[in-house]
């Protein structure tokens, strides 16, 4: 009898002990689920605080493209300014001289536009270079930034392949971009023509490269001093001009840049004067 008592009491104690284990487990698992919805706010504010932050980015970073530089004039208004037919695409703006593709003997320029500057604006310059027996590109930019397309020669290179002799021009900021592709493919391109620029961080003087450096005496856009110690990376015999009167803007046709000089010439003689030193270089023995 007494066993089986202690028996019906130890049962009854541990019966009596097992509710109160389980209501310390209970407390325990309740307190991670109270920092939980905590962290999960903090992870959407930081969340948010990104998608704010790169929104903002994007929208200063369109304002900016978007405030560039227009042309004055429109398409067909250049086209009747020349016989020569403007083909336009979505990759590039080409003007080609015919005469110069049927002798086999064409030399072909490409342009790296300045940044910010729309490509229409430089199809006086390509007109010009037409004119004077020369074929013209200017392949597509994004947002025209020069530096968003440092292989746009490479597109132009491989469409036109009726030109075998090619020159690359670069105008303003498009010279380092410019600089760089001509580094790497220097076996493609026989030269370089900078325009109101120069390649501050890339090393060109060891290449087998032609070099012509075009500037304004008005050129403000052009840090003079810097674009001197520049020459040290230019090509040994590297040719240097500069354009009495002439500035940054010259050669566009678009309003006057800001922050150039005003100069006296007019764009179609400061186009000229420039497409004349760039048929002289390429002319040169």
């Amino acid at each position: 009898m007494k066993e089986r008592l202690n028996k019906v009491v130890d049962r009854s104690a541990l019966q009596q002990e097992e509710p109160v284990t389980e209501a310390v487990e209970v407390t325990t698992k309740e307190e991670p689920q109270s920092a939980k919805p905590e962290k999960r706010a903090h992870g959407k504010l930081i969340l948010i605080s990104i998608v704010v932050v790169l929104l903002l980015l994007f929208s200063a970073f369109k304002i900016y493209v978007d405030n560039n530089y227009k042309p004055l004039h429109s398409i067909e208004a250049y086209q009747d300014m020349t016989t020569f037919e403007i083909e336009i695409s979505d990759n590039a703006l080409a003007i080609q001289n015919p005469q110069a593709i049927a002798k086999k003997n064409a030399v072909g320029f490409i342009i790296y536009g300045d940044e910010r500057v729309q490509r229409e604006c430089y199809l006086p310059l390509m007109i010009a270079l037409a004119e004077n027996g020369y074929c013209a590109y200017l392949p597509t930019t994004f947002g025209n930034l020069p530096i968003l397309n440092q292989e746009g020669a490479e597109y132009v290179i491989r469409t036109y392949r009726s030109v075998h002799t090619w020159y690359i021009i670069a105008h303003g900021k498009a010279c380092p971009s410019a600089a760089r592709y001509a580094r790497s493919n220097s076996s493609r391109i026989n030269g370089l023509i900078y325009l109101g620029g120069a390649s501050y961080h890339t090393d060109l003087s060891e290449l087998n490269l032609s070099l012509l450096s075009v500037a304004g005496a008005n050129d403000s856009l052009l840090d003079q001093s810097r674009s001197e110690k520049a020459k040290a990376n230019d090509p040994a015999g590297s040719k240097y001009l500069t354009i009495p009167d002439g500035n940054h803007s010259g050669i566009l046709d678009t309003v006057l840049m800001r922050g150039d000089t005003p100069s006296p010439l007019s764009n179609e003689e400061q186009i000229n004067l420039t497409v004349h030193a760039i048929s002289a270089f390429v002319q040169q023995p």
